[in-house]
């Protein structure tokens, strides 16, 4: 029963945080064919292990969490007297439990319409915490979470290396990759880029991507906190 709350309600919710974790509207766009693809697979086909894995290589944190809301929902579901079985072929290969078609078939069955509401509010509330939850992980734990100031100390390194803070005209991030744009590329410093211990750099027409997994958005928000001080206007 819980693989219901899961597929239809849960990682949708965590997906759409996702794609609205990346920062630039223009670049968001070129994203909501995959994500809402992803989306929609959860929803259908009820399989969780894709959204398991992109959590075990890129947010080990946050796979954490599924994991216990995943356990506790075993138990919330079964306080409230709500069972929902499959259908089931004879394959493990099509044995899909909690996809939205064995749901709206079960719909039919008047027996089951306790257990199909309770899976209904129960998915809604889920839905709401994994979309917090998602968008806190990205925006704030991802990246030095215990306040060392290993943020503050590579984002400065970063600004250094793109030329400084006057050569930096925007910056966008997606959950896994941060994009800086520059004014000019002839200031960046190639030697002091090697020394961030980033995994990924590329250099576009506008600036440089940095290929840095979860930490991008944390790192984008606290270099435009650095360039917005290190910009304003100094009054007597």
């Amino acid at each position: 029963t819980p693989y219901y709350v899961l597929n239809m309600f849960a990682i949708p919710a965590a997906y759409f945080a996702l794609y609205r974790t990346t920062s630039n509207r223009k670049a968001r766009h070129k994203t909501i064919i995959f994500y809402f693809g992803a989306m929609l697979m959860s929803f259908v086909c009820g399989n969780p292990l894709i959204f398991e894995l992109v959590l075990l290589f890129t947010a080990p944190l946050l796979l954490v969490f599924h994991l216990l809301a995943s356990a506790s929902l075993f138990g919330i579901l079964s306080l409230n007297n709500a069972f929902l079985g499959f259908n089931y072929s004879g394959s493990t290969i099509s044995a899909m439990p909690g996809s939205f078609a064995d749901f709206i078939i079960n719909v039919r069955v008047s027996q089951f319409a306790h257990s199909l509401l309770v899976i209904v509010l129960v998915g809604i509330i889920f839905a709401i915490i994994y979309f917090l939850a998602t968008r806190a992980y990205f925006e704030f734990l991802a990246y030095d979470m215990v306040s060392t100031n290993k943020a503050e100390s590579l984002s400065r390194k970063m600004i250094e290396a793109c030329g400084g803070e006057r050569n930096i005209a925007d910056t966008i991030s997606t959950p896994f990759v941060l994009e800086i744009k520059l004014y000019d590329l002839e200031l960046v410093s190639y030697d002091k880029i090697k020394s961030l211990a980033v995994k990924k750099v590329t250099e576009t027409k506008d600036g440089l991507e940095f290929s840095m997994g979860s930490p991008s958005t944390i790192i984008r928000k606290r270099i435009n906190k650095i360039l917005s001080s290190e910009r304003r206007p100094i009054h007597d």
